[in-house]
């Protein structure tokens, strides 16, 4: 019986391992964490998915990558044809809802809408092996999920005072070492922030269709360039260098900022009496 059923119950007790990962319920014992507080709340379900199913594809892409040289394909439109836009607006409608209400509730988050918009794309439809194959769908509706959560976790975060997601939790700890406490209170206390960010917003999106859609032909043949490795952008002396100016114009405030801090206060000259 056991020699029987024996793959079956090692697969079980395997599966079995990573929630043994973390405190126990009962008595409060760390198990398995190596004294490191990350594991402390056990092991998060999007880091091993993206692990479990990501990792296999990266080694798939690198041993197929390495096993045939191939010329870079020619692209000459990357504009989406009036078919691709038909055959996407379901998946574009259905990726924004999936990603607002992924991103309202807490432990949601823009990886966690992708991948949720992308299955079910992949399984509502009548041919699901196009998937993985460039389905337009498949690639609408996790981008389109992905800024709507992206956008939706700062509705807790603003209004409530919840942060949704670890990135809301940096902006939130960000906020409240400026002095603002996000809540209820945040539209009548301080309104130029509340309004700030959602204009901020707004103009996030024009200055990106500005930008990306008549440069991205532009983006595409750079990157073929490089066979579709971004790190080459920073080997190269004019794309490097142009790329450590930016990084040092972004920098710029901060570093004033912090040699403001160490620069000793002038003593103050003494008035007459």
């Amino acid at each position: 019986m056991l020699v029987a059923h024996g793959v079956p119950a090692a697969f079980a007790c395997l599966g079995l391992l990573p929630a043994t990962v973390g405190r126990d319920g009962f008595v409060s014992a760390e198990r398995f964490t190596f004294e490191s507080l990350s594991l402390a709340d056990g092991l998060d379900f999007v880091p091993v998915a993206m692990g479990l199913f990501g990792l296999g594809e990266i080694l798939y892409a690198l041993e197929e990558r390495h096993r045939a040289v191939r010329a870079p394909a020619k692209v000459t439109n990357v504009w989406p044809s009036r078919a691709d836009l038909r055959q996407a607006r379901g998946a574009i409608g259905r990726g924004s809802i999936i990603g607002f209400v992924l991103g309202v509730l807490p432990g949601g988050g823009a990886v966690l809408a992708s991948l949720t918009a992308y299955a079910i794309e992949k399984r509502r439809s009548r041919t699901p092996e196009r998937f993985g194959q460039g389905a337009v769908e498949g690639v609408a509706a996790p981008e389109t999920a992905n800024n709507a959560a992206a956008t939706s976790s700062f509705i807790p975060l603003l209004t409530l005072g919840i942060p949704a997601n670890a990135t809301m939790a940096v902006i939130f700890g960000a906020l409240l070492i400026q002095g603002v406490t996000p809540g209820p209170q945040l539209v009548t206390e301080n309104p130029e922030l509340f309004w700030g960010v959602i204009n901020s917003m707004y103009l996030g999106d024009v200055l990106l269709l500005i930008m990306s859609i008549p440069l991205v032909g532009m983006f595409v043949r750079s990157l073929l360039l490089f066979d579709g490795d971004p790190t080459g952008f920073f080997t190269r002396g004019i794309s490097g260098t142009l790329l450590a100016c930016f990084i040092a114009v972004a920098l710029l405030p901060a570093a004033r900022s912090v040699l403001r801090r160490r620069k000793p206060a002038t003593p103050r000259a003494k008035e007459p009496v």
